[in-house]
């Protein structure tokens, strides 16, 4: 009877694959006909499973999981059939919280139907508590559509949700809300995504996309979240396939290898998706003793699902399910150890050394084992502490005093807590790099970039894990603060001041007096708030004066030149939030004469000439200043100097004010007290 049941589930599940099996590989067959008829509500095909192994903790332990779901299916079925659906959807929920169950599609069904019937109903009679129950399930069932990649009827679900919830306030109008926003923001965002990935976008840009999804309240697909991994590697110039396969992230590599341009056949594509599926479901059993029979057939079905795969990473998936496969020994060693299963241990420790090419050496002594013991349980302690770096000592100090077989086996039992270190150091490492990066972004004003490099820090395996949530939390609240005041301002400025400037003829020094200069205009300034510089352009009309002086300072001669300037200068501030902000600024100015004036006061009239002045007349610039808000309009009030850097004369004409060819050689020198409004 048992070999006619087993032949009937050959048939049920995938026969080509188990068929390759040998015989005890079907246990892991038989767990998975289990899964799918409990997922299907057919509890008695599935117990019937499970009592055919007795003896196997695991199945005993699903065997008792499914008889009480039943019960609870077959209490929901009384009051769904009586019309009490909201005892009804509270008694099926239940089943979420089962161990290694999480939500079966047979019980989501039954809500689904009672959630229906509550629609039908009169809304406006409903009280608040059921108001709460009833929007709740809406909202799970949306959530459950949006990671499906459905947002219409997420959308819809939602919107249903926040008509039910109404104004009362909590938690779940919040969440409620926030699906509404998600669900369209979403549905924008994937029309954009499929419309760039028909029209071959490039990486960068699929980049781009995958960090805007990043932002969307709600919205976690995981496969996207790896595709964005993957697509970052590859801008990097990277393999992603063999960086997928060095970290042994599978979902991603099966992923990555599906989006290649590999031609393979739907049996190999289904073997693939059967070898995602078997390795996931064992990543929740792996550790746990009780099921070591189940999941030790588990890896054999993915030893021989490895031939779907291509030749060349082959060794590397063995590498990986070598590596899982050892993991879950020493964790079923570790747990024999403390629940005093010597038996079991024992075996255990056989398998492992075996595995681990390890002979075991019987004649040596061990001393100190409590001692060494006591240790391990340090290193625990400070890993969950999150002290790495006295977890890292302790840990190198057990494995220099492993100095027998006892100690080394311990030890490798817990192999698990080295390795953790090590990828928590790691992590810790990636994380300050992709933080720093970040913030280097951020300064140049690449935001996009900035928020790539949070979403990988997303996803770094630090060992605090609330305290990365929550830097990220901060980090992308700034950043998004940034991204709102990152502008460009206008500037309305008007200055006065003076001009002395340095006047030679013939290279001999002549005395000079001051003259009043003055200039209005605007200034366009480029702010990145980011960054404690800004980039200021200025355009203004400016006129400026001066005079020549006999040796006992009388004014003999007025200069004066009217044009326009235009300035280019970086505007520099360490203090960003301050009330009143200093800054100073640096920069360069030019001016284009418009028009000449000369007067000498020993004749009459005034000599309007051009041609004596350079068509450009460049200059540098610096300034010291302070920001601040009059009735809250940013003001500005700053002291600047300039000096030419070269003669304002065109030594090629001929001088005005002296006979011959004598060359007159005159620079700028001016400072003025410079007033400025922020229009915006």
């Amino acid at each position: 009877m048992r070999i006619l049941y087993l032949v009937i589930i050959l048939f049920l599940v995938n026969f080509e694959i188990v068929a390759q099996d040998r015989l005890d590989n079907w246990q892991w067959a038989e767990w998975e006909q289990t899964a799918k008829h409990l997922d299907e509500g057919d509890f008695n095909s599935a117990m019937a499973i499970c009592k055919l192994h007795p003896r196997n903790r695991g199945f005993a332990e699903r065997l008792k999981q499914i008889q009480d779901l039943k019960q609870l299916n077959s209490e929901g079925e009384q009051q769904q059939k009586a019309g009490r659906y909201f005892e009804a959807i509270a008694t099926y929920k239940k089943h979420r919280t089962s161990s290694g169950v999480g939500s079966l599609t047979y019980f989501e069904k039954k809500i689904d139907q009672c959630v229906a019937k509550v629609a039908m109903s009169n809304l406006s009679r409903l009280k608040i508590l059921q108001r709460q129950v009833f929007a709740s399930e809406l909202a799970v069932r949306a959530l459950r559509e949006l990671e499906d990649q459905n947002a219409s009827s997420a959308l819809k679900d939602f919107t249903q949700a926040q008509i039910v919830i109404g104004k009362t306030q909590g938690n779940l109008k919040i969440l409620i809300d926030r699906g509404v926003t998600a669900s369209k923001a979403f549905m924008i965002w994937d029309k954009k995504y499929q419309i760039a990935k028909n029209n071959n976008v490039s990486l960068e840009g699929e980049q781009d996309l995958l960090v805007e999804l990043g932002y969307i309240p709600l919205v976690k697909i995981p496969s996207l979240n790896r595709r964005l991994a993957t697509v970052i590697e590859e801008i990097a110039g990277k393999n992603s396939i063999e960086e997928a396969l060095s970290s042994c992230e599978l979902d991603r590599l099966i992923e990555t290898l599906s989006a290649s341009s590999e031609i393979v056949s739907s049996q190999i594509l289904d073997r693939r998706n059967v070898f995602k599926s078997t390795y996931s479901k064992l990543q929740v059993l792996n550790g746990d003793r009780k099921h070591d029979s189940t999941i030790t057939s588990g890896y054999r079905s993915l030893y021989v699902l490895m031939a779907a795969f291509p030749k060349e990473i082959q060794l590397g998936l063995k590498r990986c399910l070598d590596d899982g496969r050892i993991a879950a020994l020493k964790a079923f060693l570790a747990q024999a150890i403390a629940e005093g299963d010597t038996r079991a241990a024992t075996s255990y420790r056989k398998t492992l050394l075996e595995e681990m090419g390890i002979q075991e050496n019987v004649q040596e002594d061990c001393v100190d084992v409590a001692a060494f013991n006591s240790n391990i349980s340090k290193v625990r302690d400070a890993l969950l502490k999150c002290n790495l770096s006295e977890a890292q000592q302790l840990w190198n100090e057990l494995e220099k005093a492993a100095d027998c077989n006892d100690k080394r086996l311990k030890l490798q039992a817990n192999t698990d807590l080295g390795k953790r270190i090590t990828q928590l150091i790691a992590a810790d490492r990636q994380y300050n790099r992709l933080l720093n990066e970040a913030r280097d972004e951020i300064k140049r004003g690449n935001f996009k970039n900035a928020k790539a490099k949070y979403l990988q820090l997303s996803k770094t395996d630090v060992c605090d894990l609330s305290k990365r949530d929550t830097d990220l939390k901060v980090a992308l609240d700034q950043l998004s603060e940034l991204e709102g005041k990152y502008k460009i301002t206008l500037e309305l400025v008007g200055g006065v001041g003076g001009n002395k400037p340095l006047y030679k003829v013939n290279s001999e020094s002549r005395p000079m007096n001051y003259g009043i200069t003055f200039g209005a205009g605007i200034q366009v300034a480029y702010v990145n708030p980011a960054n404690s510089a800004a980039l200021v352009f200025g355009i203004e009309y400016i006129s400026t004066s001066y005079y020549s002086a006999d040796k006992s300072s009388y004014s003999l001669e007025k200069f004066t030149v009217n044009g326009l300037s235009g300035s280019l200068s970086i505007k520099m501030s360490p203090f960003k939030e301050a009330r009143i902000k200093p800054y100073m600024k640096a920069g360069v100015e030019g001016i284009v004469p418009l028009s000449n004036q000369y007067e000498r006061y020993s004749s009459l009239g005034a000599i309007g000439n051009n041609a004596q002045l350079k068509h450009f007349l460049p200059s540098v610039l610096g300034a010291l200043g302070v920001e601040f808000k009059v009735a809250n309009v940013p003001i500005f009030l700053e002291v600047m100097g300039f000096t030419s850097v070269e003669s304002v004369l065109d030594r090629n004409q001929k001088n005005i004010l002296s006979p011959g060819n004598q060359e007159v050689d005159a620079r700028f020198r001016r400072a003025s007290i410079r007033l400025g409004v922020k229009l915006f």
